[in-house]
């Protein structure tokens, strides 16, 4: 079986976002049937009538705000700080206000440190821990994005990073710092983000004896691809 989207949106943290939202605006004519209204008011024919152009007026103002409708979602949809929140909002978890602030102005900047898109982490968090800060695994990995204590303190080590002791992993913003420091250096050690992914949860030794197509299409993949394309499309942020 063959994963249906391509490697690239996965690395491209805002790139996509914003050709998702400079498209949708170049083809808001084409999107809302209203617009058409435009064309035949410009052509030199005969409308008939007084009682046919104020139908046709009508029909642009409504166009019009259509229009500004559809390039306020595409503005929107250009900010991945509000399309995580949005996303947290429909989460599992029952977050604060502020919580969801603080969790997506993390995921954010450390998917822009690394190269992800925001939406992809978002993903990650929802299939790790359904978006809860003190979530904790049978395993014993804790927080948004599911870090064992062992492999923290590595991370830690190996990035300059002060290790302030288990508790620390249920802070969003240590955690996914780590998390994604931790993703970074599985991908560079497979060179390949399904496989970095896939390393993330069945750990990088026993990815490394599978074959690659194996691993790169395991449930776990699988899992976060789905997600993943599940947030694009509710967003509207796949290209157009």
């Amino acid at each position: 079986m063959q994963l249906r989207i391509p490697f690239a949106p996965l690395r491209s943290p805002m790139a996509a976002l914003r050709r998702g939202a400079a498209a949708l605006a170049r083809l808001l004519p084409a999107l809302v049937p209203g617009v058409l209204v435009l064309a035949v008011l410009a052509a030199p024919v005969s409308l008939g009538g007084a009682g046919r152009t104020a139908r046709l007026e009508l029909a642009v103002d409504g166009a019009a705000a259509a229009d500004a409708n559809l390039a306020g979602e595409a503005a929107e949809a250009s900010d991945p700080a509000k399309l995580v929140r949005a996303a947290l909002r429909r989460c599992g978890a029952k977050l604060s206000d502020e919580e969801r602030w603080l969790i997506a102005d993390v995921i954010v900047n450390e998917s822009d440190r690394h190269g992800y898109d925001p939406l992809f982490v978002q993903a990650l968090v929802e299939v790790e821990s359904t978006c809860r800060p003190a979530a904790r695994s049978d395993r014993g990995a804790v927080g948004l994005i599911q870090v064992t204590p062992a492999t923290a303190r590595a991370v830690a080590a190996d990035e300059g990073l002060r290790w302030r002791g288990d508790r620390a992993l249920s802070e969003p913003g240590f955690n996914v710092r780590i998390g994604l420091r931790y993703l970074a250096q599985l991908e560079e050690r497979f060179g390949d983000l399904y496989l970095a992914v896939a390393a993330y949860n069945l750990g990088p030794n026993q990815v490394a004896r599978m074959p690659r197509q194996r691993a790169r299409e395991s449930r776990y993949v699988r899992r976060v691809v789905a997600r993943y394309e599940s947030l694009l499309a509710r967003h509207s942020t796949a290209v157009l």
